[in-house]
């Protein structure tokens, strides 16, 4: 295969993760705002997300991978600060950082996302 060629199907390989994600990003966005309220992160009040861990890990340390509420896929940090003396040593901030993934895996969280979603929705009776 030629130089021109190989290019071609790569980008066409490329195209084809690319719509397949947007698809999956769109059916991924439904079902989270679909459920109401959205699941709390680790039985925290304050942080509704789910924790996702796809077929397919990552070879890279992403962090707390997460879906929200709004169906994004992103990054949860939480960080511990001080507090106001005599009340409460530290407070807690959370904080959804946007991850820049590639299509494959955007597609391998997003797959967990929705299979994780629907199983709450089961689980819910819907």
């Amino acid at each position: 295969m030629n130089n021109k060629r190989s290019d071609a199907v790569l980008s066409e390989t490329d195209d084809i993760l690319s719509d397949a994600g947007q698809r999956l990003k769109g059916l991924l966005e439904g079902l989270a705002k679909s459920i109401r309220p959205f699941p709390s992160f680790l039985g925290m009040i304050t942080v509704q997300a789910v924790e996702l861990e796809p077929d397919l890990a990552p070879g890279r340390d992403l962090g707390c991978v997460v879906v929200s509420p709004e169906g994004e896929i992103c990054r949860l940090d939480i960080a511990e600060i001080a507090g106001i003396a005599g009340l409460t040593e530290t407070d807690r901030v959370e904080e959804f950082q946007p991850l820049d993934l590639s299509a494959l895996e955007y597609l391998s969280f997003a797959k967990a996302a929705i299979e994780v979603l629907t199983d709450e929705l089961q689980r819910r009776g819907g």
